[in-house]
This record gives C-alpha cells, sequence and structure tokens, in this order.
C-alpha cells in the first residue's frame, strides 16, 4: 500500500528538466489557517506548512528523495510547489500543483491538479517558463482529493449531509445483515454510529462502528462523504462513502482512504462494500442550509430582545431619579372660587402676622440684632 501511495504521488509530479525554472522561490504563501501540521488521509503521513514551504511529501522520484517543496506561485485556492535538486550537473525542477478547499477550522480537502505521462516526465524545457496553466493542467474534480486533518485537533466532526439524517436497517454486499441491523445518523447528526451486536460485518473500515463527518461533496445525484474512523489502532483513518437515495431508500458503497471520480454508491469492487439502507425513523433538519439560517434568527431575535432590555432599564432608571415637581400654592379664593366684589368682605381662616417696628418692640430703644440661635 505504500509504494502504491508513492507511485500515486509519482504520477502527479511533473518532473520538469531545466535552468530557469521561470517561477521564483517565495512567490506565494499558504493560507494563515493552514500553517502547522496536518496529518493527511491516504498515509497517515505528516504533512508540515509553514508560510511559504511545505514539508512531509517524501517522494523518491528518479533517486531522488524530496521531501520539502517551496511555494512558488498561487492563484485563488490553487498552488504551484516546487522541489529543486542538482542530476547529473544539471539544475533541475520538481513542479506539482493543487488546490486546497477548507472544510472547517481542522479539515481540508487536498485536490491534486497536475497531470502527466511518461512521455511528459522526461520532458526537457530549457528555456521556457512554466506557467500556473502549464502545471495546473487538470481543472479542479472536487470528488477526487485526499484529506487533510489538523494534527492533534480533538473536535473535527461537522453535519453530515442530510440525506443521511436518520436510523437505519442495512444489508452489506446485497445478502450480509439480513435480519436486525442497526446504523445511526441521529444521535448528534455529526457521526455515524454502528451496532455491531446485532450485525458484526464491518462497517466504513471501522472496529468500533464509530465514525466522524469531516466533509462532503455533491455531484448529480451522489453525494461523497469524507468521514474519520475513530479508533487510533486504524491503518488509515479516513473512508470515503458514495451515497444517493433513491425512494425511501439509501444505497451507499464504501472506500479506503480517499474518494475517487465515478465511484458507483450501489456498487463497488472489492476491498470496497455496498449498503442498502432503509430507514426506521428520519431526524432532518431539511438541510444544512436552513440550520445557518435558523441560527441567524435566533441571534437576531436575541440581540433585539437584548436590545429592547437595555431601553427599558434605562428609562426606568430615568424616571427614578427624574425630581419631583412642588406642588403649586392654592390661591387666595373662596372655596368656589367666587369672584369676590368690592363690596364684599373677604373672610379667611388665615392669622395675620404683623411685624412690629423696631421702636415699638422696645418702647422706642434700639435692640441689637441677635442670631435666630441664641434665641431663648
Amino acid at each position: 500500500m505504500r509504494s502504491n501511495v508513492i507511485s500515486r504521488f509519482c504520477v502527479f509530479l511533473y518532473l520538469i528538466y531545466s535552468f530557469s525554472g521561470g517561477l521564483a522561490d517565495g512567490a506565494c504563501t499558504f493560507p494563515g489557517d493552514i500553517l502547522g501540521s496536518w496529518v493527511r488521509g491516504s498515509d497517515n503521513k505528516t504533512l508540515t506548512f509553514s508560510s511559504s514551504s511545505v514539508s512531509g511529501l517524501n517522494i523518491t522520484f528518479s533517486a531522488v528523495h524530496m521531501d520539502t517543496f517551496n511555494c512558488v506561485a498561487s492563484t485563488g485556492t490553487k498552488y504551484v510547489i516546487r522541489y529543486s535538486f542538482n542530476q547529473n550537473a544539471i539544475d533541475q525542477y520538481a513542479f506539482l500543483c493543487f488546490d486546497l478547499q477548507k472544510k472547517s477550522d481542522n479539515v481540508y480537502f487536498l485536490h491534486i491538479l497536475t497531470v502527466i505521462s511518461n512521455q511528459e516526465i522526461l520532458d526537457q524545457r530549457q528555456t521556457e517558463p512554466y506557467s500556473i496553466e502549464s502545471v495546473c493542467n487538470k481543472a479542479t474534480d472536487e470528488v477526487a482529493h485526499t484529506t487533510l486533518v489538523k494534527s492533534g485537533a480533538t473536535n473535527i466532526a461537522i453535519l453530515c449531509p442530510s440525506l443521511l439524517f436518520g436510523s437505519y436497517n442495512y444489508t452489506v454486499d446485497s445478502t450480509l445483515c439480513p435480519g436486525d441491523s442497526r446504523l445511526d445518523v441521529c444521535i448528534d447528526r455529526k457521526s455515524i454510529i454502528v451496532n455491531y451486536t446485532m450485525c458484526s460485518e464491518i462497517v466504513g473500515y471501522s472496529a468500533m462502528g464509530e465514525m466522524d463527518c469531516i466533509g462532503h461533496v455533491v455531484k448529480g445525484n451522489t453525494t461523497y462523504l469524507s468521514v474519520y474512523i475513530r479508533d487510533t489502532t486504524a491503518t488509515y483513518r479516513t473512508t470515503c462513502f458514495a451515497i444517493e437515495k433513491m425512494d425511501n431508500q439509501i444505497f451507499m458503497t464504501s472506500r479506503q482512504v480517499d474518494c475517487v471520480v465515478n465511484q458507483s454508491p450501489t456498487s463497488i469492487s472489492a476491498p470496497g462494500r455496498s449498503f442498502k439502507m432503509i430507514p426506521i425513523v428520519t431526524c432532518p433538519f431539511t438541510d444544512e442550509s436552513q440550520v445557518v439560517v435558523i441560527v441567524a434568527v435566533v441571534v437576531s431575535l436575541l440581540i433585539v430582545a437584548a436590545v429592547i432590555g437595555a431601553l427599558l432599564v434605562y428609562f426606568l432608571v430615568l424616571k427614578k431619579r427624574k425630581p419631583k415637581t412642588a406642588p403649586v400654592a392654592a390661591s387666595p379664593s373662596s372655596p368656589t372660587n367666587k369672584p369676590v366684589s368690592p363690596g364684599d368682605v373677604e373672610t379667611t381662616n388665615a392669622v395675620t402676622e404683623t411685624t412690629p417696628s423696631p421702636a415699638a418692640a422696645t418702647n422706642g430703644h434700639v435692640m441689637p440684632l441677635k442670631d435666630e440661635n441664641t434665641l431663648l
């Protein structure tokens, strides 16, 4: 298997003999959130990204071991990497193009976009500069990818595709598990859990029967789902399921490691396995986009409620602090507020206080004024 993995990368390696190269080292940088170490699903090797290089590819070609490649060009999510070496007194360069698709903070899908033939491997182009288009000569097909899982990440599960939301009876390879069986995607809608006590046939190459959904793509009527196997002893930690819903049944095939173009959801050659699943119960969200809408609506309502609450508190505090208005003194009028004519005498219960003159109060002698606090 290891030799097959190496040969796969060699097939995708664009080896060019050149004196000029045409693409300068350090001409591009990788996105900041991919910097660090990632486990490649195809062979469990660790790739380490710096801002302008990637190491851990471990490709041996024409007796040359190639490990660290420099990023030399990019456009959008496409990146061209190059390994420089000297062989037979000739400067040589090996180019590879890939596309990086982010599925979550902890998962990327890597698509190889360099297609070559044996003749082109030995093609010598000593004077022609090599553009991104000449190296990235394959259109991106989202189905054909390998997974990159962030090293040490523990929470990598994302929502499984909505057509799987349910609990199922299933058969394996048409005849196995003919009685009761159970495959569940309702527990948290992010994982596939298989009950091996009901049927011991292995699903998805997981001895534990526990797999986390880490990303999927849809092409035509087929959904291609990549899952991460929780078994720490598994040789390969990723599995690809090709899935299609027909009437009220789910048809699915499993392939170890990576998804491939034209993987059928109804049949597959060994060691792949096929499954026919009949729902016992469904637990739909409808689809992932509605989950996002629901979350957005809930957040908006919470924000509106918080604003209204803040305004209510503000006005209540303002009202509490507002000074009270002093009562207006009653006008000296009759109880009936009837106007008094010049000939009438107005009678009130008020006592009129007359302040005596200083001379009268002292029999003609003026007394010095005292502070009111000293009066007895």
